[in-house]
């Protein structure tokens, strides 16, 4: 039993869900390694352009689009900044994925293929998630523009990060520790961009950035993240 979780416990409890329908496994693959991702990337695409221009909002305690864009390009400079520290961690920790462990996973694929997609993650640490590193540093953020967009983004965060332990890619306890860490750092954020009026987020959020540049830089960004899972679709035959 671990302190503060049963990791084995909740790892087969969610395992259990998608272990028994070789189809519910794919779809879980690829909500996990593709779609969270484009989710991301149209969630920082629409925070850009969120709320009114100018100095009054259109409503009392409206969004100003200069503190929603403050807050976007902080997330931005947040992320690979929380990548760098949750690799360094995983350097430190030793954590092998659960996936790793003979019969301890219930996978509904031919053996061959799953050895295949194991092998591929051998050198890739457990502890943190850095998967919920960055799924709930936008969703705690999100909630310094809108209440419920926050809501949204904990509910969604929470949902993929625990498909990252029904596939086995994490322990419960990685998932839980990456997400106090993404929720700490998204507290940061808000912090710091309620005393940085003047600061170079904000000069820079009031910049005119086209549609089309912002979204596709922040598009490759996080689809450079999620380039190393793609493999997995591709070994498993499901392009």
């Amino acid at each position: 039993m671990n302190m503060f979780i049963d990791n084995l416990y909740w790892l087969h409890y969610f395992n259990h869900i998608i272990g028994e329908s070789a189809d519910l496994f794919y779809n879980a693959l690829f909500l996990s390694n593709r779609l969270a991702w484009i989710l991301y990337a149209l969630a920082l695409c629409s925070m850009w352009y969120a709320g009114t221009p100018g100095l009054l909002p259109e409503r009392p305690k409206g969004l100003l689009r200069h503190h929603a864009r403050t807050i976007t390009l902080m997330i931005c400079c947040a992320m690979p900044v929380l990548f760098i520290i949750s690799k360094a961690i995983q350097k430190f920790v030793e954590s092998n994925r659960p996936m790793m462990q003979e019969n301890l996973l219930q996978i509904p694929l031919p053996p061959k293929i799953w050895h295949r997609v194991v092998d591929s993650f051998h050198m890739q640490g457990s502890f943190p998630s850095d998967h919920a590193v960055v799924f709930f540093l936008l969703a705690t953020s999100l909630f310094s523009l809108n209440r419920w967009w926050g809501v949204i983004g904990l509910v969604l965060a929470t949902f993929f990060s625990l498909l990252r332990v029904a596939l086995g890619f994490h322990w419960p306890m990685d998932v839980l520790v990456g997400a106090i860490m993404g929720i700490v750092a998204g507290l940061v954020v808000i912090i710091l961009s309620r005393w940085m009026v003047d600061g170079v987020f904000m000069r820079l959020s009031r910049k005119k950035i086209n549609t089309w540049v912002f979204a596709v830089l922040v598009y490759l960004f996080l689809y450079d993240c999620s380039y190393k899972f793609s493999h997995i679709m591709r070994l498993l035959g499901h392009d």
